[in-house]
């Protein structure tokens, strides 16, 4: 073997080498699937006991079968159930009940929150909550 082959096959590539991989600029993650979906909502985190913590006022950006998207000031981690009062033009505030899966700074203060939404308990607690319209 020749030093000049010898001393290619020795040296790894520099991805390689440091542990980076082959790939150190990765395709971005993919968003949450949905359409546009604006409406004002009252949003809250359940705590250790399924009761809701102190709501505050957020937007949703977008709403698909199985995920809301949430701009609120506050955000929330991974993991957490959150209770949503969304407020439309009737009286009455639909309720959504969803885990966080994503939360990241969007912008202006903003943070986006993507919820994957679950069935709603049945608790008296919860019902209590939605009764009096969140915040409202």
């Amino acid at each position: 073997m020749t030093r000049s082959a010898n001393h290619s096959a020795s040296r790894a590539a520099p991805t390689e080498h440091w542990g980076i991989g082959p790939d150190p600029n990765p395709s971005p993650k993919p968003r949450a699937p949905g359409y546009p979906f604006r409406a004002d909502i009252d949003i809250a985190e359940l705590d250790y006991r399924a009761k809701p913590g102190i709501a505050w006022a957020a937007r949703t950006s977008s709403l698909s079968r199985s995920h809301l998207t949430v701009l609120s000031r506050r955000m929330s981690y991974p993991e957490r159930i959150m209770l949503v009062a969304v407020h439309l033009i009737d009286a009455r505030p639909t309720p959504l009940m969803g885990k966080v899966v994503e939360c990241e700074y969007h912008a202006e203060g903003l943070y986006r929150i993507v919820l994957e939404l679950l069935p709603l308990p049945d608790s008296d607690v919860l019902s209590q909550w939605f009764a009096d319209g969140g915040l409202r």
